[in-house]
């Protein structure tokens, strides 16, 4: 966790300490992109922390509003009775968001969307269902260049589980490619 945090601290340190001619004045609206994201869950009372990796494309379908399909994976502890057993946990999305605006170094965002979980357990025998979850999200793009950001996002989601309780946090960051 505080590794998560300094990085995103260094990370901001270096964007503001930029230029101010990084972007141009021009006014321009992208219209879809590409990213690689790290994350770090905050577990339940079940889970330990997770970490995890994933890759995001996403689509505007106007100036305001887009469609973002991400697949995840990640690898984390389920405490049950005082053992600790190894899970892995491929997660598929699709979120709906809305763009406050897209001018400038920041373009700030929320949203909403479903998610798919492909559980994998190790160990007793235990079996996870795969299930289906939801969540929102919130976050911002910070543009380095015209087309290349840093991409923060925080996201809280539920999963429709009657095996584990997998409903948490998670804070997201990344790097995506803006296409025009």
């Amino acid at each position: 966790m505080r590794t998560l945090i300094l990085l995103a601290a260094v990370m901001a340190v270096a964007c503001f300490s930029m230029p101010s001619n990084a972007v141009e004045e021009e006014v321009y609206y992208h219209t879809s992109s590409l990213g690689v994201r790290a994350w770090l869950g905050f577990g339940t009372f079940e889970t330990d922390d997770s970490i995890g990796l994933g890759v995001t494309g996403e689509y505007l379908l106007s100036d305001e509003l887009s469609i973002e399909a991400a697949v995840d994976y990640m690898d984390y502890t389920i405490n049950l009775a005082g053992v600790g057993l190894d899970a892995e946990t491929w997660v598929t999305s699709l979120s709906g968001k809305y763009y406050f605006w897209q001018e400038g170094l920041f373009a700030p965002y929320a949203g909403l969307g479903i998610s798919y979980f492909w559980n994998d357990v190790d160990g007793f025998g235990l079996s996870v269902d795969n299930e289906l979850g939801w969540h929102v999200t919130t976050g911002s793009d910070l543009f380095l260049t015209d087309d290349l950001a840093l991409n923060f996002e925080w996201k809280y989601q539920w999963v429709d589980s009657d095996t584990i309780d997998l409903d948490g946090w998670s804070a997201f960051v990344g790097i995506k490619y803006f296409m025009r």
